[in-house]
C-alpha cells in the first residue's frame, strides 16, 4: 500500500509504479495519477453593468489557484431570459502557453463582446474547467446580470422643431432608468449646455430664438462609463417677412409691349429656402390665382439668415390680359411645408395698339393737309384770296 495524508506533491503525478523483484528479474506497473485543485475563485465582472447596444465591452473572468494548469480552459456561457434562464456556451478559452504547466496556476482571462439589442437582460457566466482525462470538472462563476442600452434609448420630445424667429423653444430628453453607475445626461448647443447626473430627465429650452446657429448643432448626448450615445434634434428657424410689396413701371399696359414687374420683399429667413412664386387671376376664371412662374436663388444656398431681395419679372400683356390681377409671393420651402407670404394684388388696365395707331395715321393726314394749304396760299396768293 502506498498512502499519503494529503497530496500537496504535483510530481506524484508523474512516475509513480509498483515493481516486483525476484533474483534477477523486475516487472513494473505504471499507476496513471491525475492530481487537480478546484480554483479558490472564480470571479466574472465587466467595466460596467450598463452596456450600449453596438460598442465593444470586456467580461473579466479571474481565476485564482487552480490546477494543474495544462488542463485550464475557461468556458463561457449566457442565460437568456427569454430561454428558461438556461446557461448555453457561447465561447471557449485555452492556453497553449500552459502546455507543460503541471502545478496550479491563476489567470485574468478577457472577453471581448458586442452587446446587441436584444441582449438586454441576460445573465453571463465564466467557468474554469480542468479537462481531464476521465471528464472535465467545471467550476462556474456567479452569474453577471447586464443592462444593454440603445442610442434610441434617448427620448427626444419633440423630435424635431419648426420655430418661427424670436419665439421661445423646448425640447426634453430623457433615458428609461437611472443607471446604477455614473453618468451624464445633456445637451449641447450654440448658446445653453444644460446637463444632469442625478436625474432621467433634462430640458433644453430658450424664452426667444433669436440665434439662426441654433438650427445646427442642437444634440442631446447621454454618457455613462466609457460610452456615449448622442441624439440630434432637427431645428428650423423661420422669419416671415416684414413686407411682401408687388408694383409695375404703370398700371396701364400696352398690349404687345414688355413690361416688369417688381417683387419687394424684406426680412426674410432662412435665405437659402427662398423662392419667389408669382401667380395671377383672371376675372373671367372666377378670380382664382394660379401660378405661371418661379424665382430661386441658388446664390442663397448657404444664406442661413434672414435677408431682403428685390425680384423683377418682365412679362408680354395680351389684350385678353386686361383687367388681370397679379401676385407675388415669398415661400419658405421648408422640409415640413412651405410656407407662403403673399402680397396685395395689383390689378392692371390693358390697351390695345390698334386705337393708337390710327390715332397716328389721323393726326399724319391732318398734318398733310393743312401743309398742303398751306403750301398752296405762299406760292399762289391769289387763290388763297379768291378762295377765301
Amino acid at each position: 500500500m502506498l498512502k499519503v495524508d494529503s497530496l500537496t506533491n504535483w510530481e506524484e503525478a508523474d512516475g509513480l509504479q509498483c515493481f516486483f523483484t525476484v533474483e534477477s528479474n523486475q516487472c513494473q506497473s505504471n499507476v496513471t495519477v491525475t492530481i487537480y485543485k478546484r480554483p479558490d475563485r472564480v470571479t466574472l465582472s465587466s467595466v460596467s453593468d450598463v452596456w450600449v447596444e453596438g460598442d465593444q465591452t470586456e467580461l473579466w473572468c479571474e481565476i485564482e489557484s487552480v490546477g494543474p494548469g495544462h488542463k485550464l480552459s475557461v468556458r463561457w456561457s449566457r442565460a437568456d431570459p427569454k430561454h428558461n434562464n438556461a446557461f448555453t456556451q457561447f465561447s471557449e478559452t485555452t492556453f497553449p502557453d500552459l502546455v507543460n504547466e503541471m502545478k496550479n496556476v491563476s489567470m485574468t482571462v478577457n472577453l471581448t463582446v458586442t452587446p446587441r439589442r436584444e441582449d438586454d437582460g441576460v445573465q453571463y457566466q465564466c467557468a474554469a474547467v480542468l479537462n481531464l482525462d476521465h471528464h472535465p470538472l467545471v467550476f462556474p462563476s456567479q452569474p453577471l446580470n447586464v443592462t444593454v442600452h440603445s442610442c434610441t434609448d434617448l427620448v427626444v420630445t419633440p423630435a424635431s422643431l419648426l420655430v418661427e424667429y424670436g419665439n421661445p423653444a423646448e425640447v426634453n430628453c430623457s433615458i428609461p432608468s437611472k443607471p446604477e453607475t455614473d453618468y451624464v445626461l445633456g445637451w449641447e448647443s450654440k448658446t445653453s449646455q444644460p446637463a444632469t447626473d442625478t436625474e432621467t430627465s433634462v430640458m433644453w429650452k430658450v424664452d426667444s430664438l433669436t440665434n439662426w446657429e441654433e438650427a445646427d448643432g442642437l444634440q442631446c448626448y447621454f454618457t455613462v462609463g466609457s460610452t456615449m450615445c448622442e441624439s440630434n434634434v432637427t431645428v428650423t428657424i423661420y422669419k416671415r417677412p416684414d413686407r411682401v410689396t408687388l408694383s409695375s413701371v404703370s398700371d396701364v399696359w400696352v398690349e404687345g409691349d414688355q413690361t416688369e414687374l417688381k417683387c419687394e420683399i424684406e426680412n426674410v429667413g432662412p435665405g437659402h429656402k427662398l423662392s419667389v412664386r408669382w401667380n395671377r387671376a383672371d376675372p373671367n376664371q372666377n378670380n382664382a390665382f394660379t401660378q405661371f412662374s418661379e424665382t430661386t436663388f441658388p446664390d442663397l444656398v448657404n444664406e442661413m439668415k434672414n435677408v431682403s431681395m428685390t425680384v423683377n419679372l418682365t412679362v408680354t400683356p395680351r389684350r385678353e390680359d386686361d383687367g388681370v390681377q397679379y401676385q407675388c409671393a415669398a415661400v419658405l420651402n421648408l422640409d415640413q411645408d412651405p410656407l407662403v407670404f403673399p402680397s396685395q394684388p395689383l390689378t392692371v388696365t390693358v390697351h390695345s395698339e390698334l386705337p393708337f395707331i390710327w390715332g397716328a395715321i389721323a393726326i399724319v393726314l391732318i398734318l398733310a393737309v393743312v401743309s398742303f394749304e398751306c403750301w398752296i396760299y405762299f406760292q399762289y396768293p391769289h387763290m388763297g384770296r379768291a378762295t377765301s
